[in-house]
């Protein structure tokens, strides 16, 4: 009786190693460089979208988006950007998201950010709450809202909410836009306040693309171990150049397949 408890009990451990492993078990790394109002960074995001729909590639990748611009203190935000201060406030939206939500949340968020209209209202909170909510994220609870609105808003909304459910009353719902009038607040220049911690992320996400000696967007980096240096690829102005891997979705999915077997030796 004995050994057959101790048997299972190995059992027991080698599954929750084995498990460990897999959880563990290193990912190619993906990294692009983009600016979230940028047609060529659309066109990269676009790409990876049709990437991630294949089978297991998100299993496979651990994906960084990091954006260009300047530092200037002076700044709204702290940063300078080239679509101006509403691509700055789209660029730290979405380093909120990247840095609260999985990918298999982040990038259906991003996608629909990316949808119709583009660039049109990427940078108000009205399209990034609505993107978030459409891919099942809690805006609260994920972290995502604080992220981006401060902690202060995050207490003003719970506490409705708790007066709502003291009271018997509805929750007052945020004001649900039209895209049309999603980007007639774009294109007003009313800028929305950023949180510290979307400020923060968004200088250090800049200081580490100049870092990194990036200038165009939308660059595309593949952590290799198959070749002494990173696969690159970039999108200027509506071209592609130097994929020597390919671009299309199929390539790119070709060679994370190949790093990731490599890894995995």
């Amino acid at each position: 009786m004995l050994a057959v408890l101790l048997l299972a009990a190995g059992a027991a451990v080698a599954a929750q190693q084995a498990a460990y492993a897999v959880f563990d078990a290193p990912l190619v790394n993906v990294s692009l460089f983009v600016m979230s109002r940028c047609p060529d960074a659309r066109i990269c995001e676009t790409v990876f979208e049709e990437v991630f729909k294949l089978d297991h590639m998100m299993d496979k990748v651990n994906l960084n988006i990091d954006y260009l611009g300047h530092i200037d203190k002076k700044a709204p935000y702290g940063v300078e950007c080239m679509h101006g201060d509403l691509e700055c406030a789209g660029n730290a939206h979405q380093l909120c998201l990247q840095a609260h939500v999985p990918l298999d949340k982040f990038y259906p968020t991003l996608s629909c950010m990316n949808y119709a209209n583009f660039p049109g209202a990427i940078g108000t909170i009205a399209l990034t709450h609505k993107c978030a909510h459409t891919a099942g994220i809690d805006w609260w609870r994920s972290g995502v809202g604080a992220c981006i609105e401060g902690k202060r808003a995050e207490r003003v909304s719970r506490l409705a909410e708790r007066e709502a459910w003291l009271t018997g009353t509805e929750v007052e719902l945020p004001l649900v836009l039209s895209e049309e009038e999603m980007d007639e607040w774009a294109d007003a220049d009313a800028l929305e306040p950023l949180a510290k911690e979307a400020q923060k992320r968004l200088v250090q996400s800049v200081r580490h693309t100049i870092k990194e000696g990036v200038t165009k967007s939308c660059t595309i980096r593949i952590a290799s171990t198959l070749k002494h240096s990173p696969r690159e690829c970039v999108v200027d102005g509506g071209v592609w150049k130097g994929c020597d891997d390919g671009h299309s979705p199929a390539d790119f999915a070709r060679v994370i397949r190949a790093e990731w077997a490599n890894l995995h030796k």
